[in-house]
């Protein structure tokens, strides 16, 4: 592994890695979405949450992770780091199996590091980590087999148990549990039937693993309070899966190609260029026949398999909006679909190396344009919000009623075109005011007022304190387009100048508050007869 970090291949996979990832690392304050329940809390409300959701592991690392500087950056640092560390363990993985030369297993890593997929990592997300595990594990297990130690068997089983805190690496284990067949089966003279038998009794401990990890979980973990029923598998659930299955395809690996295409084709004739440079450094392929179809297939399913634990409990992983943090496990599938994809019909067509070199450079390129396009707008989506809550603490009606319906109107200025739910507005009250008395909802949630209501009582959704007034409506408009210069001074601003920066974001938005007039939504929301104000 220490050779490894010396040689010619790390350090281009960290360059790439990097140009891919660093507006991500950059993003040192931005909280969105889901973030609002994790920031910004006491340490008892973030404890009583992540017990309720029987999050131990990972619940006990955000938990950490918040009580560290400014609560974000420590987010964006672990996830850039381990998000590299999984492409080193993947490689060393993939030469330890033999089956690829060493530039397959270069390009495999690199569609793995920067295919644009989960970009909820963008966010404050603790599920890095059990990714991390997994990897993590897989090259203990590795090394356990080229020279076997009581201590790395205990590491890598102790890692994937780990990983297990994420339910979906309880099915995407099959691939250690394969792994560890696989080398058996090389040792002993590839015999099916000796090599099944001999797995089973010298490796019990990891193929029992994920079966009394789930056991244990499912008998004394059960989610409670505000999360009854998370994640719960139903029959249903099984038999509604193969649709959205099907769909993870188009909405997370054929969408990556069209949207990356998007977002660079302007450039297309620079990044061709660069892409033909990239191909002058001659690499030589191994010519797998038949057996790039194998691999293709192998690709579809560890995509499949990545993708299954999220559709059999309704969940569609999905590049579009914030259903993005369920393409987690799907990069792996992915590189393996896109390589041997390109493999496969340079050799079907006969085209010449440096052409197959140049159209996976030129893949490569377009994957590092998207990434940092949606880290872009990650950005210009947290100095949309800062603009927002410049206004609200100089409203006056803001700062003295309690009861809100909200207008959103910001659109594309955030990601995904995000609509904003009754927990993020209120956490942007919470931090202007430092009180949880407010409770803010956007019109197009009215329709489920009630269960808003319902979890008042759950500190994390930043409104425990809130008594209702009579209703104001807050329409929330951009005021000011941001180019791409305008962009660049305050990215400038945001690293160098905190103070200066919330200054200029302010007139990116403008707010009006008026009297709501219209249905009684919260006597609706609690049974009562409907009235007008």
């Amino acid at each position: 592994m220490r050779e490894f970090f010396k040689t010619k291949d790390c350090y281009i996979l960290l360059f790439f890695y990097t140009i891919s990832n660093l507006l991500l690392l950059l993003n040192y304050d931005g909280v969105f979405w889901d973030d609002w329940v994790t920031y910004n809390q006491s340490f008892e409300t973030l404890k009583i949450m992540y017990e309720e959701i029987q999050f131990v592991l990972i619940g006990s690392f955000a938990t950490l992770l918040t009580r560290i500087g400014n609560q974000v950056f420590p987010f964006r640092f672990y996830i850039f780091v381990f998000g590299f560390l999984n492409g080193v363990f993947l490689y060393q993985i993939l030469k330890s199996l033999n089956l690829f030369d060493r530039n397959s297993v270069f390009f495999l890593t690199m569609l793995f590091l920067v295919v644009p997929l989960f970009g909820g990592k963008n966010a404050m997300t603790p599920y890095g980590l059990p990714v991390f595990c997994y990897y993590f594990g897989f090259y203990i297990l590795t090394i356990y087999f080229e020279n076997p130690r009581l201590w790395k068997r205990a590491l890598a089983l102790l890692l994937f148990y780990c990983s297990f805190s994420l339910n979906s690496f309880l099915v995407f284990y099959f691939f250690a549990g394969a792994y560890i067949y696989y080398m058996v089966w090389k040792q002993n003279g590839k015999k099916f039937f000796k090599s099944s038998y001999l797995t089973i009794l010298k490796y019990p401990d990891f193929l029992i693993l994920p079966i009394a990890y789930f056991l244990v979980k499912t008998i004394f973990f059960v989610p409670y309070g505000d999360y009854v029923g998370y994640n719960e598998v139903k029959t249903e659930g099984v038999l509604n899966s193969f649709p959205l299955l099907v769909a993870s395809f188009d909405f997370s690996y054929l969408y990556l190609f069209e949207s990356s295409w998007q977002i660079s084709k302007i450039f297309w004739p620079i990044i061709l260029v660069v892409a033909g440079l990239l191909s002058l450094h001659q690499r030589k392929f191994k010519n797998y026949s038949y057996w790039t179809i194998a691999y293709f297939l192998f690709g579809a399913f560890a995509f499949a398999l990545a993708a299954f634990p999220y559709t059999v409990v309704g969940k569609l992983p999905m590049s579009t909006n914030f259903n993005s943090r369920h393409q987690a496990l799907l990069p792996l599938g992915a590189a393996f679909m896109t390589y041997m994809s390109v493999i496969g019909i340079s050799q079907l067509v006969g085209v010449r190396k440096k052409i197959t070199l140049a159209t996976l450079w030129f893949i490569i390129l377009l994957f590092v344009g998207n990434n940092i396009h949606l880290s872009y707008r990650f950005h210009k989506d947290n100095f949309y919000q800062v603009s927002l809550q410049e206004n609200m603490k100089d409203n006056k009606l803001i700062r003295e009623k309690t009861t809100f319906l909200a207008v959103n109107q910001l659109g594309s200025n955030l990601v995904y075109d995000r609509p904003i739910d009754y927990y993020e507005w209120s956490g942007h009250l919470k931090k202007i005011f430092n009180d949880e008395t407010r409770l803010m909802v956007s019109v197009e949630f009215l329709d489920r007022l009630d269960f808003t209501l319902k979890v008042q009582k759950y500190k994390q959704n930043n409104f425990s304190n809130w008594t209702q007034s009579e209703p104001y409506l807050v329409t929330i408009s951009p005021k000011q387009s941001l180019n791409k210069r305008e962009f660049l001074y305050l990215f400038y601003l945001h690293l160098f100048d905190k103070a200066l920066f919330r200054e200029k974001c302010k007139p990116l938005t403008e707010i009006s508050v008026q009297k709501y007039v219209g249905k009684d939504w919260f006597k609706i929301a609690r049974g009562l007869k409907n009235e007008n104000i």
